[in-house]
């Protein structure tokens, strides 16, 4: 809690006392989740393309790819969208290998 509140007051005081999601997830330097859903809704839907661009906005704005591999883990494990336990289990498990990859120095 103490965190969250943190978090508030530090958005509060850098953005003149405007307190928005995109201002908060500034302050707390991690990618839109919106951005990482739209990712993972295009993979379901089998548009892979699209998929990619959507994680290439989420690089572009300076996000390292460890960040952005456990914002992806967060959201698979959250989101409604993936109705399949094994379907999920899978996303996971894809994720799980390309953060490993990525901590081996793998950046590619």
């Amino acid at each position: 809690m103490r965190y969250a509140l943190n978090n508030l007051q530090a958005t509060a005081s850098g953005f003149d006392n405007v307190i928005s999601k995109e201002n908060v997830y500034r302050v707390c330097d991690q990618p839109h989740p919106e951005i990482i859903q739209n990712a993972i809704k295009n993979a379901l839907k089998g548009q892979f393309s699209q998929s990619c661009e959507e994680v290439d906005k989420v690089f572009s704005q300076g996000y390292n790819l460890v960040d952005i591999v456990h914002s992806l883990t967060r959201e698979i494990q959250n989101t409604e969208d993936i109705r399949n336990d094994v379907l999920r289990l899978n996303f996971l498990k894809e994720a799980s290998v390309v953060k490993m990859r990525t901590l081996e120095g793998n950046t590619s």
